[in-house]
């Protein structure tokens, strides 16, 4: 009751966060962690799987069961006794009280039993952990897009600012007779498109700012990034990351754990047709009657044993080994799977780095580009038409300069996500241990 309290009120709280300050890629993260409906009902279904997983909790510790029964029948049922008397054989008021203890002596796959119950408790902490994984990379991905949408924001501007140039230059040559009405025209178009561009641009910024503020778990923020550039690590060798996020990946660990949890169900399956042995110890008071006391205790050893099942157990572990074949299957296509991620990532990182320092090149000869063709239209050595390509190919460098630098940040979080860089650390022991993480 105390958990599901204190992660509602966590809930309730949600949308309540400040950010008064610029955020950067990591503190956003550490806000969605704290705020995120999506991770706060990840919580509450590894909990909700942990409670049932207890269920099947193997358990050495003995059952007790007590019962009460008062009865009140008619007729009293009489039989002899020696001596020539009659004596209450079913009494009209009848009362029992009777207490009675089982422990299970031996019971066939005890093992397999608990190591199922300890996968399937790592299981619900995997899930959890995948879910979590996938909520930090939903935020990075909804920062990058962000700052990338206010980084487009900049350069439209600043196109806005060259067109706004322009065109006063070409007004002022109009106006001294140097210019002619069409290049006005030309140049007024230039404007307005990069007018548009300013607008569609803003649109970005409010759709990406609201998306932040969804995977933050917040609502109605103005957030303010950070300016300066995100942190990177040194990135690691193909070879490295492929085997650490081999090791690392909550999906690997959650497959892993299944299959551990299919195989120990499999070899449960076949023991259902083997015999148990229980002991059993009952103390009962009671009406008396003609053949039973008042009061005895009685000890009893139990072998139950259905050897004779219609199939069942052959049917049930076919079923079981089918499922373990499935799951093993899952873990090659998973294998293959985060090898070609992750090499995607390091890939997608070394081009957008490359492409920086390309770019950077091209931005420099596209403006002494812009500078040359202003300098030859302020002497009527060229048309307003060679202004205007040249303009909008420095507005293209540097769009792709912002891109490729996000693209860099971004391949950066989708490496992180590969390799499972933020997962928590795993519980040593049992589930147990994964519900007081949780609490």
């Amino acid at each position: 009751m105390f958990i599901l309290l204190g992660l509602s009120v966590t809930i309730l709280g949600i949308g309540h966060s400040q950010t008064d300050s610029p955020i950067n890629m990591e503190k956003a993260v550490q806000i969605a962690l704290k705020n995120s409906v999506a991770l706060q009902t990840a919580k509450l279904e590894q909990w909700t799987r942990l409670a049932g997983i207890e269920r099947d909790k193997p358990t050495s510790s003995p059952s007790v069961t007590a019962e009460a029964i008062g009865t009140l029948q008619s007729p009293t049922v009489l039989a002899p006794q020696a001596g020539g008397t009659l004596a209450p054989f079913e009494p009209g008021r009848y009362g029992k009280i009777e207490v009675r203890l089982d422990q299970m002596l031996y019971r066939p796959g005890a093992g397999s039993a608990k190591v199922r119950y300890r996968s399937e408790g790592m299981v619900a902490f995997w899930t959890y952990q995948k879910r979590r994984n996938d909520i930090i990379l939903d935020c990075r991905r909804a920062y990058v897009q962000l700052k990338r949408a206010k980084l487009y924001h900049a350069v439209a501007q600043s196109g806005l600012q060259l067109a706004r140039e322009q065109f006063e230059i070409v007004k002022r040559m109009l106006e001294a007779g140097t210019s002619t009405e069409r290049d006005l025209k030309a140049s007024d178009s230039d404007l307005a498109e990069a007018e548009q561009a300013v607008a569609k641009a803003a649109n970005g910024v409010t759709l990406a700012a609201a998306e932040l503020n969804r995977t933050m778990g917040s609502e109605g923020i103005d957030v303010q990034i950070s300016n300066e550039d995100e942190p990177i690590a040194a990135i690691t060798t193909l070879e490295t990351a492929m085997k650490t996020a081999l090791e690392n990946r909550p999906e690997m660990k959650l497959l892993f754990e299944s299959l551990l949890a299919a195989r120990a169900g499999s070899a449960l399956a076949g023991t259902q047709n083997k015999p148990t042995i229980s002991a059993r110890a009952s103390a009962i008071a009671q009406t008396p009657s003609a053949y039973t006391d008042a009061r005895y205790i009685a000890g009893s050893l139990v072998m139950t044993w259905h050897p004779f099942d219609n199939n069942k157990t052959r049917i049930d572990v076919n079923e079981a080994n089918g499922h373990v074949a499935e799951l093993e299957s899952q873990c090659r296509e998973l294998e293959l799977g985060i090898r070609s991620e992750t090499r995607k990532a390091i890939l997608d990182y070394g081009e957008a780095e490359k492409r920086i320092g390309s770019i950077t090149r091209q931005i420099s000869s596209a403006q002494k580009s812009l500078d040359i063709s202003r300098l030859r239209y302020g002497v009527n050595s060229t048309t307003q038409v060679e202004v205007s390509a040249a303009l909008f190919a420095l507005i293209k460098a540097k769009k792709n300069h912002a891109e490729a630098i996000m693209d860099r940040i971004l391949a950066y979080a989708e490496l992180q996500h590969s390799i499972g860089a933020d997962i928590e650390v795993a519980p040593s022991e049992n589930s147990n241990k994964s519900q007081r993480a949780l609490k």
